[in-house]
């Protein structure tokens, strides 16, 4: 069953999981979250998975919370899930402007906190199933340059 999942993504989500324990994060860190990309996998993966689980009690197949949830049409399952939608991954993805969050631990700044997190609105773009992006950093401040520079790795939302 493993073949079936977006490796890219199942390497994100060991990423994410390292964000509950920042304070022993590796001293270089970087990660990228988009809505509907992480929203898309994440749905599809819960699906894959939900099928193949079969759970038995006194002889008889129990209803897990997720097929309850999918049965009875909770908004918060199916509000913005491509698979209950029944529409194409990429169409979904390709067709709404995502959420982007950015984060960094570089110890390169070389000031006290060396944490740079951004959030923005991307543009919609086509949907190559790549989780690996990383938030680099372009240019460092400095006491008579303050400012960090960094390329953002999905086009922003124009304004």
């Amino acid at each position: 069953m493993y073949d079936t999942f977006n490796e890219s993504f199942l390497y994100m989500l060991i990423k994410c999981y390292k964000l509950r324990y920042i304070d022993n994060a590796l001293n270089e860190f970087s990660i990228v979250i988009a809505q509907f990309p992480l929203l898309a996998e994440l749905d599809l993966s819960i699906s894959k998975i939900e099928q193949k689980l079969n759970i038995f009690q006194d002889g008889k197949k129990l209803e897990l919370g997720y097929r309850q949830m999918w049965n009875q049409k909770a908004p918060e399952l199916i509000k913005n899930n491509f698979v209950f939608l029944g529409t194409s991954k990429g169409n979904f993805i390709e067709t709404n402007e995502s959420k982007v969050y950015c984060l960094r631990l570089d110890p390169n700044f070389g000031i006290q906190s060396s944490l740079l997190e951004t959030y923005y609105t991307a543009a919609k773009q086509s949907y190559d199933g790549d989780f690996s992006r990383e938030f680099v950093i372009t240019d460092y401040p400095t006491i008579d340059k303050p400012h960090t520079g960094f390329e953002l790795p999905f086009k922003a939302k124009a304004s």
